[in-house]
Formats: structure tokens, sequence, C-alpha cells
């Protein structure tokens, strides 16, 4: 059974990235976005490439929220 942890980031539908508090209701229930693709958890090594590779820092797109990847 999927439980996403809130403090945790989530690469989910289209490349959108939410933390697990402001993941959506069919990824918090199943770990599937709402096209059916597994929602991906975001290491520290993801978090850095994103980085180095492309100049992005991961973090949660809702724009109240302040939870970054590294």
């Amino acid at each position: 059974m999927f439980r996403a942890k809130n403090d945790a980031l989530y690469l989910c539908d289209n490349g959108a990235c939410y933390c697990g508090e402001h993941l959506g209701s069919t990824a918090k229930a199943t770990g599937c976005d709402i096209s059916g693709q597994k929602i991906e958890r975001v290491t520290v090594d993801d978090a850095l490439m994103a980085a180095k590779e492309f100049g992005v820092s991961l973090r949660c797109e809702v724009p109240s929220c302040k939870r970054a990847a590294a």
C-alpha cells in the first residue's frame, strides 16, 4: 500500500512536482496520478542532477509551500 510522506517530493503527471501534503487525492490513495502513471519520489540524487544539468531547483509547485528536495 502506498503512503506519501508529507515532507517528501514526488514527480507526477506531466512532470509536476508536489510534496506529499499537496499531492492530489488519487496520488495519495494509489501512488499513481490521474492518468494511471506511477508517481516517483524525488531523491537527493535527482535533485542534484536537476540542479546541475538543468539549473532547476526541485520544489513543491504549490506557491505557498516552501518544501524543496535539497
